[in-house]
This record gives structure tokens, C-alpha cells and sequence, in this order.
């Protein structure tokens, strides 16, 4: 199987066994290379395989398959109780914490419990499928949530030596995590056991906030695909929906990914409509911002395939088709941007931050006595970056060494750093890196135990004291560094800021004026209270807004935060000269050669129906780079006096092949 993936799948099936048979012939037509096979032994919209029952049907599909030249890839459920097995729920099912009573699942499931005689029932199916020619298996769960089953109340009051009902959320969490940790380590092992040579794979909720680091890397090490769902929206109004979720689900699994396969799952339905197809415009911005960003595409329906044949299915069917035809561009790219995002899982798993759901992995909302918002933080300073139009990547903790690569760094209140982060992020200052960070930067281990001699590694010690801006008071910024369009220099103060000891070696170049009660209270005063500083370590510099300057940018879209950003940061040497607001970057190269992927957002409504055409965009690249052609409309682009490229017209999106 090729490294870079299109994986088809049906997510239900309410066809007759003709009609089920055809599917391989229509995949291949549509252009995938691999099936993630769920209909063929689907329990309503999930699937687990029982040869007693579904083994003749997979023997004739599995030939027809093969004769079209597709991969087979097979689903197994392994988060609900489906309706064949429903009735074992009061033995295999998920108990709440009173022993007695079964939540639902999508209002409609039992989930199944780890602990029960399911494992063993679910181990016997994986077993079953030995004696057939597969690639892999994909597995869609399980659930993180605590049982209150008697068996798992037992094995709690074991490892903690007090009863379930005594311990606490956190304690109950822990257990049900490390029971999902401990029950995919086994399957791995198990399904390596029958076909060393099958991969396997999970539905993983990066942006879950579960995990710190440490225990995202135990997590994700019985993948051999790294798989998420940014692909699978809008379950929030469209309107709240961030253009770039998907392109950021893709450079997150890429940086975690180390080298493993990653693939971006795409749902052909608007969710949670299943029967219900996306416009074609969301269709291909989805699949190209996945592609321009290193993924691999899973696109499945969870409706009838007659779906295919609308103008959506469509859509699909001819970016499947621009994939297969420039796959050799896409197998093990990788990206040149020169700037990178990092995403913490150790200050995701403790800050408090906002809900995000998906088909599996929904998680809660979480407050606490912190006084920013991790998820808005980092959303705004990827905001920032996307409404810039500048290529980027994501980056994590789990691997530090991966900084040295980039040029300049974005940390979006990393507020939990254990030191190997602290001194890899110094590292890359000194050796002349930019360095760009807000709010609690580093004032806890990545544990959450606070520092109490401050964040050394940069010379900040942190007061105490928060001071609470809200939506109405004013900030300053030195007219060296950035004016902003006002006659009294003033700009929007973030919504908090944190108390700062001031050092020899800091440079001051903003101010947040005296918080006012209210926005009618007085004439605003000067900036008196430090807010931006800036640090020279060696060849490089380290800027901090001692504050939430990222997560009040995602709030409120600042243009002054956005124009002060640009002023910071240095020009990447791929471009876009003066950019529309909505268009996204991607530079990426591999053996067959260097592209860029444009993807185009302008419009003023989600979902969109068709963005705005952008006409005669100035891209702007290395003086090596002689000629340029989009592969999309397969136009040779032509070069103006000042050398730039001229993209004559840019619809959904664009690719453009540089050539030297």
C-alpha cells in the first residue's frame, strides 16, 4: 500500500446484496485506492465482523475488490453495543457510577465496558478474520469514559484501596484512561499475533485534551496510521466554524505522527445530518486542505450511495481523481514553512479550555482557577496565522528536536513546560530563532505544579497579580515597533494580563493602560502597566504579551494584534503579495517536486456555496524557481516585472507546481 491514502467507506447498509457486491466497481470509478470496508458487516451505522453470519458475503466481496485493485482496510466497532448485540448490555455494557443504571450513547447505544466479557467476544471476531487478504484494521473507539460495572468498581478499589463511589472525577478518569491504554496495547499485540504484516489504526481525538504529553505518547503508540475526524463537521453552527480545523487536524497528526502514515476523516455528510451531503465548495476546500497539509483522505458517507451521484458526490469523485493523478507529488512530502504553531498536550490536558465535538471523541468544556482559555489561545494565534495567509506548521511537546527546523516559533499560552520543553525552546533562541509567546509562559511543569521561582529558562517571574481588562480598555505599543491607525496610539488591551517582574535585560515596547470599570468611566489613561516585552538571547529574540493577546485575537479578530504580528515576524521566502483575507498557504516538496496548495475561504457565509474568485494573485517564491503551473486548471503561470507569478484566477483552491 502506498504511503499517502484515499480510503473510501459506506458507514451503513440498507442495500440488498446486488447492490453491496457493486460497491468496489463504483470506488474504483470514483478513484480511491482503499477501502475502510464497514457495510458488508454493518450493525446499522457500525460494524463488527461475526463469521458466523457475515463470512460468505466478505469472501465474494473481498474477490471483487481485489479484482478492482483496491486495498481492503476492515471496520470493527469497538465503542457501542450495536443492535445485534444490544441485548447483552447488562453484562458488557458501561455502567454509570451507581453500578446500576446504563447510559446512552448518541441517545441511542450502550457502550461497551472493557472489563466484561465483550473484550474477549470482540478478540474473537479480530481473530477470525486471519484467513483473509487484508491490509489492516481500522478500530472506531472505545469510549473513555469511566464504568461503574461491579468488576470495574472492584479493579478501582484494588488500585486505589477505596471504593469507586469515594474516589474522585479525576481518579475515576485515570482509571478509565489507563483501562483504554492497557486494552489497546493488547489488541496490538493481538492483531500483530494473526498478521504481522496487517496495520492497524485508531479514530484519535487530538484536540481532545485527555492526554499530556506523556500520556499521549502511550496513547497513539498502537497506531500505525495516526487518523483523526477534521473532516467530519459542522456539529456547531457553521458560522463558529473555523475555516483552517481541518488543515490544523492534518499538521497536528503530522507532527505527532514521526514518520507513520496520517490520514484526515472526511465525512461526505454535513453533520450530524447523516443523509444530508456538504455543498461541493466544502467538499473540495476540505480534501484540499488535508492534502495540502501531508494527509491522507478517508472520505465515507453515512447514507445510501445513490448520495454519490449529487453534485457533492461529485466533487468528491473529481478531487479524487486530481489526487490519483498528482500522487507521486503527494507520497512523503514535506512542508517548507519556516514558522510553526506549537500545540501543548501537557497545558491542553489542564488549562481550561472550550468543548469540541466530533462522531466519538466529544469532550467537556473545563474551567478552573487559570485565567486564560487554552483552546481560544491557540485557535487565535492559528487565526492569526490563516488570516496572514503565511504557510505554517503545527508542532508539539511530545518532540522538541522537531523546533530546529523552523526559523520562527508561536507558543499560544504554553503555560505547563516541563524543562526539556523550556531548554529546547532557549536552544532554538539562541541558535536565532524568533520566539513569540503570551500568557502564562512556563509557569508550571507540565504536571501543572507551579514554578515557584518562575520561568528561569527566560528570565520571567510572575507576580501574582491579574488584572482583568474585559472588553473596553486600551492598550499602547512603541511607534518603533507598531502605530496603530489612532490618534492617541490606543489599540484594544487583551481581556487579561498578568503582573510581570521587569529585568535588566527585558525591553518594554507595549503598555495596558489602568483598567477602567467601565467602558463610560473616564478618559482612558497612558500605558503605565508593562505588557510587551522583548529579549535578546544570542543571535535571536524572544518577544512575550504577558497575557492573553492570542485568545483575545480569536474573540475579537484585532486587526491592530494582526498587523503588530506581521510586523514581528520575518517574511517566509513563499509568499502571497498583499493576500485577499480567507486564502490559506501550504509549501510543501517531495521527489517530484516543490507546490504550493491555495485554498480559498472568501466567502461570508458557512457552509459555502462558492467563494468569492480571486483574480491575478502575486505568488511570490526563490528567484530558482523559473516556471509555475496549477495543476488544477493545468494553467502555466506567467511572471511580472517584479518576478512574481500571476495566478490569473483562484476558485476553490489551487496547486501550483514549481519548477526550477
Amino acid at each position: 500500500m502506498n504511503h499517502h491514502l484515499r480510503i473510501a467507506a459506506l458507514q451503513c447498509n440498507f442495500q440488498d446484496r446486488e447492490h453491496t457486491l457493486g460497491m468496489p466497481e463504483i470506488w474504483h470509478d470514483m478513484g480511491f485506492s482503499a477501502e475502510q470496508l464497514l457495510h458488508t458487516h454493518a450493525d446499522m451505522y457500525s460494524a463488527i465482523y461475526d463469521p458466523t453470519v457475515h463470512r460468505n458475503l466478505l469472501v465474494e466481496y473481498l474477490d471483487k475488490s481485489k479484482k478492482q485493485e483496491l486495498e481492503t482496510i476492515v471496520y470493527m466497532n469497538c465503542h457501542i453495543l450495536g443492535p445485534s448485540i444490544a441485548g447483552h448490555y447488562r453484562e458488557w455494557g458501561i455502567r454509570n457510577i451507581d453500578g446500576e443504571t446504563f447510559p446512552r450513547f448518541y441517545n441511542t447505544y450502550y457502550g461497551c465496558c472493557l472489563s466484561s466479557g465483550w473484550k474477549e467476544y470482540f478478540f474473537n471476531c479480530v481473530r477470525s478474520l486471519c484467513e483473509f487478504d487484508i491490509a489492516g484494521l481500522f478500530f472506531d473507539g472505545p469510549f473513555y469514559t469511566p464504568c461503574g460495572c461491579p468488576v470495574c468498581q472492584k479493579n478501582f478499589e484494588n488500585q486505589y484501596h477505596k471504593s469507586y463511589t469515594d474516589g474522585n472525577e479525576a481518579e475515576r478518569k485515570e482509571f478509565a484512561f489507563e483501562r483504554v491504554i492497557a486494552f489497546k496495547d493488547e489488541l496490538y499485540a493481538l492483531v500483530k499475533s494473526v498478521n504481522l504484516n496487517w496495520f492497524m489504526y485508531f479514530n484519535e481525538g487530538l484536540f481532545a485534551g485527555r492526554s499530556g504529553r506523556k500520556n499521549m505518547v502511550r496513547q497513539i503508540r498502537s497506531d500505525d496510521i495516526i487518523g483523526t475526524e477534521g473532516g467530519f463537521f459542522f456539529y456547531e453552527p457553521p458560522k463558529q466554524h473555523s475555516w483552517w480545523y481541518c488543515s490544523s487536524c492534518a499538521k497536528t497528526a503530522e507532527a505527532v505522527a514521526d514518520g507513520k502514515r496520517t490520514v484526515i476523516f472526511q465525512a461526505g455528510d454535513h453533520k450530524p445530518w447523516g443523509w444530508f451531503m456538504h455543498t461541493p465548495a466544502e467538499t473540495k476546500l476540505c480534501y484540499a486542505s488535508a492534502l495540502f497539509n501531508g494527509a491522507g483522505i478517508w472520505y465515507g458517507i453515512h447514507c445510501n450511495p445513490e448520495n454519490l451521484n449529487t453534485i457533492a458526490g461529485q466533487a468528491a469523485r473529481e478531487m479524487l481523481h486530481f489526487d490519483r493523478d498528482n500522487q507521486t507529488l503527494w507520497e512523503k512530502s514535506r512542508s517548507l514553512a519556516e514558522t510553526a504553531v506549537l500545540y501543548s498536550f501537557d497545558t491542553a490536558a489542564i488549562y481550561p479550555k472550550e468543548g469540541q465535538t466530533s462522531d466519538l471523541y466529544a469532550d467537556d468544556a473545563r474551567k478552573g482557577s487559570f485565567p486564560g482559555n487554552y483552546t481560544n489561545s491557540f485557535q487565535g494565534a492559528l487565526a492569526i496565522m490563516e488570516h496572514l495567509a503565511r504557510p505554517y506548521d503545527i508542532v508539539t511537546d511530545l518532540r522538541p528536536e522537531q523546533l530546529k527546523k523552523y526559523k520562527q516559533l508561536i507558543l499560544p499560552s504554553l503555560a505547563m513546560a516541563d524543562d526539556d520543553v523550556l531548554l529546547a525552546i532557549k536552544e532554538f533562541v539562541q541558535n536565532g530563532g524568533t520566539v513569540i509567546a503570551d500568557g502564562e509562559f512556563g509557569r508550571y511543569f507540565g504536571d501543572g505544579e507551579i514554578r515557584e521561582l518562575g520561568n528561569s529558562a527566560f528570565s520571567l517571574r510572575f507576580t501574582g497579580k491579574v488584572r482583568n481588562h474585559g472588553c473596553f480598555n486600551y492598550m499602547t505599543v512603541d511607534s518603533r515597533l507598531y502605530t496603530p491607525d489612532n490618534a492617541f496610539g490606543y489599540m484594544p488591551a487583551p481581556q487579561w494580563s498578568l503582573g510581570v517582574e521587569e529585568s535588566d535585560v527585558m525591553q518594554i515596547h507595549g503598555h495596558c493602560t489602568e483598567p477602567l470599570a467601565g467602558c463610560y468611566e473616564a478618559k482612558p489613561g497612558q500605558g503605565v502597566i508593562p505588557f510587551l516585552f522583548e529579549t535578546d538571547y544570542a543571535k535571536g529574540k524572544f518577544y512575550f504579551f504577558a497575557g492573553g493577546f492570542f485568545e483575545s485575537y480569536f474573540i475579537f479578530d484585532h486587526l491592530p494584534y494582526r498587523k503588530l504580528m506581521e510586523k514581528i515576524l520575518k517574511k517566509e521566502v513563499f509568499s502571497i503579495e498583499n493576500p485577499v483575507n480567507g486564502i490559506t498557504l501550504s509549501v510543501r516538496e517531495s521527489e517530484a517536486g516543490t507546490f504550493m496548495g491555495l485554498c480559498n475561504y472568501t466567502s461570508p457565509i458557512r457552509p459555502i456555496e462558492k467563494p468569492a474568485v480571486i483574480q491575478n494573485l502575486c505568488l511570490n517564491v526563490p528567484k530558482k524557481y523559473t516556471s509555475a503551473e496549477d495543476l488544477a486548471s493545468h494553467i502555466s503561470l506567467k511572471q511580472n516585472k517584479n518576478g512574481y507569478f500571476i495566478l490569473p484566477e483562484l476558485q476553490e483552491f489551487a496547486c501550483i507546481l514549481l519548477k526550477q
